[in-house]
């Protein structure tokens, strides 16, 4: 049978990596793995070090034969394996903040991504270790039983658990990025601070309206999309007050108002920088 193409870049990239010989525990290199349990325990070492042999098997003896069979599926350990292979920068995360799932493209980048295409994949793993076996190795569980819905989404349910991680993951002082996430404005409102924003004579005044203003310039001018000015207003107004260890007034006098919302002792270095780029910041 031909090897099985996928039609995600997840699912391609680890399937073409499941092509390529590594070492692992129960194979040595450079030699064809012969049975289930080194083939997969070959394309994804941490899993099979972390949670054991992939699959339970039994050998039957004859007189100048041996006939292995799988008898059943270790699920702890293909959920793990469902988080790809950190040696060739694969990874996949459950976010347990959101409920969902992401993967690192070769970008560096996650991306989300849903249960079917990781059952799916699974699937197409299972399908491809059963075309690799010998003859002296039984595949029907490995091409039916272990491909059937029921016992996939036990895999990737498991995986939540073993996958998981919290919002610190993708925190703005994270090194993960994503796309498109919250601390995503997070981390832009810090760098528009930074840079945006001084200390000036305790005369001087900023309210938040002329903040908020500038900075949905600056993400504008570098195509940052918010949901509503008041996502934005939340993470620059934190910035300030933590950039500058200060805390937000409602007493200031500004256009007519002297309820007005704001900082004193701080002011734009000048309104144009609002329109650098991100890239510029970093």
């Amino acid at each position: 049978m031909a090897p099985m193409q996928h039609d995600n870049p997840l699912g391609q990239r680890l399937l073409d990596a499941s092509a390529s010989p590594s070492a692992n525990p129960l194979t040595p290199q450079q030699t064809k793995p012969a049975t289930p349990s080194q083939w997969f325990a070959d394309k994804f070492p941490a899993a099979f070090t972390n949670f054991g042999t992939p699959f339970l098997e039994t050998v039957e003896h004859g007189f100048d034969f041996e006939f292995r069979r799988v008898v059943e599926i270790n699920i702890d350990f293909f959920a793990a394996a469902l988080g790809g292979d950190a040696r060739l920068g694969h990874r996949v995360i459950f976010y347990r903040p959101e409920g969902c799932f992401y993967f690192k493209d070769v970008d560096n980048t996650f991306y989300p991504t849903d249960e079917l295409k990781l059952a799916t994949l699974l699937s197409a793993l299972l399908l491809r270790c059963a075309e690799e076996m010998p003859q002296t190795v039984d595949r029907c569980n490995l091409f039916v039983e272990f491909r059937k819905e029921s016992k996939l989404n036990e895999v990737v349910r498991k995986a939540r658990c073993i996958l998981a991680v919290d919002s610190s993951f993708f925190a703005a002082d994270s090194i993960h990025r994503r796309v498109e996430g919250v601390e995503t404005i997070d981390r832009t409102a810090r760098n528009f601070v930074g840079t945006n924003i001084d200390v000036a004579t305790p005369a001087e005044q900023l309210t938040v309206a002329e903040l908020i203003a500038g900075f949905l310039e600056y993400c504008n001018a570098n195509k940052l999309k918010l949901e509503t000015p008041r996502q934005a207003k939340r993470f620059i107004v934190e910035a300030v007050n933590e950039h500058y260890g200060v805390r937000l007034r409602h007493d200031l006098a500004a256009d007519g108002k002297k309820c007005a919302r704001g900082w004193k002792g701080l002011a734009f270095r000048n309104r144009s920088t609002a329109l650098e780029t991100v890239g510029q910041q970093n």
